[in-house]
């Protein structure tokens, strides 16, 4: 038997908010249907009389109200059953929305600290790949920029070290002092 997620979910919720939101939507989207549905049945056959039993005991009315009754009656089910599986597949759904935002957080929260990571890894069937791949390279560009400026100080340094003056050494320390909040992954 083939194990399909390597890394078994922990966690059913990664934005509550956004997820609860998208649950709910979905569900209140499948009782309109069928609530609509109901209507428009009921009213195709607004010209006629219906007469029905109903606990041994004799009704006559109007076919779309005697319909719409019986219709949303039996919809109940069907909005809680069918709701609820759609609320549950729409959970799984929102994790493909819902992981690459978190991802995006985590990233983005690094990136404030000045840690630049250009490795940004998110699953295949996740959507928003093109947002990472900027990501991944607003992250590269700037680690590389950083690079450069730190070699340039240390070039810098190497050549104060015949001779300076008191200014191009604390200009070189400050400069040092900027860069040392950037952690540059590989």
């Amino acid at each position: 038997m083939l194990n399909r997620n390597k890394y078994p979910r922990t966690k059913y919720f990664i934005s509550k908010r956004f997820q609860g939101k998208f649950m709910c939507s979905i569900y209140l989207l499948v009782a309109l249907v069928v609530v609509i549905f109901a209507a428009v049945f009921a009213m195709s056959t607004t010209q006629s009389m219906t007469i029905t039993y109903d606990n041994s005991n004799l009704q006559l009315g109007s076919t779309p109200f005697i319909l719409f009754k019986k219709l949303l009656a039996a919809g109940w089910i069907l909005i809680t059953i069918l709701g609820c599986i759609a609320a549950v597949v729409a959970l799984f759904q929102s994790h493909r929305i819902a992981g690459p935002l978190y991802k995006f957080e985590l990233i983005l929260d690094q990136m404030c600290r000045g840690i630049l990571d250009p490795r940004v890894n998110i699953r295949k069937s996740d959507e928003a790949q093109e947002v990472i791949a900027k990501l991944q390279a607003l992250n590269l560009f700037l680690a590389g920029k950083v690079t450069d400026i730190r070699r340039q100080v240390d070039y810098l340094e190497e050549e104060m070290k015949t001779g300076t003056t008191q200014r191009q050494t604390e200009a070189v320390q400050e400069l040092k002092q900027i860069l040392a909040v950037f952690e540059i992954k590989q």
